[in-house]
């Protein structure tokens, strides 16, 4: 019961980190279109461009990550093919590990710039 409501409160802490981002990325994004009418802007601008440039930085090393980490099951997959919850098991890691990749790619693209 305590691990449940450890995963409860852990979801509600990602979702509020998950709007917190967004919030952050949006007013990034209405800088940039104001620091052209007024220069005073251009020091928030850059703090919050350093900040959306670490944030893809981190999801495109999570990203290779992940993707190595499929690439290594598939190999562990064809070189040990004789186990078969080995296999299953592996092919279970590898869904989950894409279906994160989509997630991630996601949080990429709609966090990247609108130009």
């Amino acid at each position: 019961m305590e691990v449940a409501k450890q995963d409860i409160k852990s979801k509600k802490i990602y979702s509020e980190l998950n709007k917190k981002h967004e919030i952050l990325i949006e007013t990034y994004r209405e800088l940039i279109n104001n620091t052209a009418e007024n220069k005073l802007y251009l020091d928030i601008t850059n703090a919050y461009k350093q900040y959306y440039d670490n944030y893809i930085s981190n999801k495109n090393k999570q990203q290779t990550a992940l993707v190595n980490l499929s690439k290594y099951l598939d190999k562990i997959n064809k070189e040990n093919a004789s186990s078969a919850k080995l296999l299953k098991n592996i092919k279970h890691d590898q869904r989950v590990i894409l279906k994160e990749l989509d997630q991630i790619q996601d949080k990429i693209n709609k966090t990247r710039l609108q130009n």
